[in-house]
């Protein structure tokens, strides 16, 4: 019989952003460097960098990608679109 190593609220906050991050958070884990940007500037179109920022900056705050990344917050979407210069 299979163990649940988690219960189902565990799980759920695994697939997703919380719904709020903090002003220091963003400042902490989604800004991102110029050698981060350089990195972004390498995937191809606007919504290849978008994702490829969310999930680099999920991994900085997370310390995992979720598995549901539209879940992010309108307000570290929109620093994170802000400093690569895209449309949210």
């Amino acid at each position: 019989m299979p163990v649940s190593f988690l219960n189902e609220a565990e799980r759920d906050r695994l697939n997703r952003f919380p719904g709020q991050i903090s002003d220091k958070d963003l400042v902490v884990f989604f800004a991102l460097s110029a050698s981060d940007k350089t990195q972004i500037r390498k995937q191809r179109g606007d919504h290849n960098q978008l994702g490829y920022s969310i999930q680099l900056c999920a991994l900085r705050y997370l310390g995992f990608a979720p598995d549901d990344l539209k879940s992010i917050p309108w307000e570290a979407l929109s620093y994170i679109a802000l400093q690569i210069d895209v449309d949210p």
